[in-house]
């Protein structure tokens, strides 16, 4: 039992942002994060996604949130939307644990 929750602790990839520098009065904003991308219509998830790393991310304007997130999972919705069941206009994650930077 212990080395199959051991295997399945190895397929969980961490979304933690990888550089950091300050901005807005001191407040650590990341400046590159990685972002699990669907590149093609698989039923395959792994073979449906790409992991792109250091991908810019969007600075917050005026009245704009940043949210981090912190850990997504993956599940049937997200399976589904990678094989083409789900509107391409819904915009993933489904489901997500963040942080949140505001600036007003």
């Amino acid at each position: 039992m212990l080395r199959l929750a051991l295997a399945a602790a190895r397929t969980i990839v961490d979304m933690s942002y990888s550089r950091h520098f300050l901005d807005f009065q001191g407040s650590a904003i990341p400046c590159a994060m990685q972002k699990l991308v669907v590149t093609r219509l698989s039923p395959n998830f792994r073979e449906a996604v790409t992991l792109r790393r250091d991908c810019p991310v969007p600075l917050p304007g005026d009245g704009d949130l940043l949210v981090r997130n912190r850990f997504v999972g993956v599940n049937a919705s997200d399976i589904n939307y990678s094989a083409g069941r789900y509107d391409p206009s819904v915009k993933t994650p489904f489901d997500a644990v963040s942080k949140v930077w505001a600036r007003w």
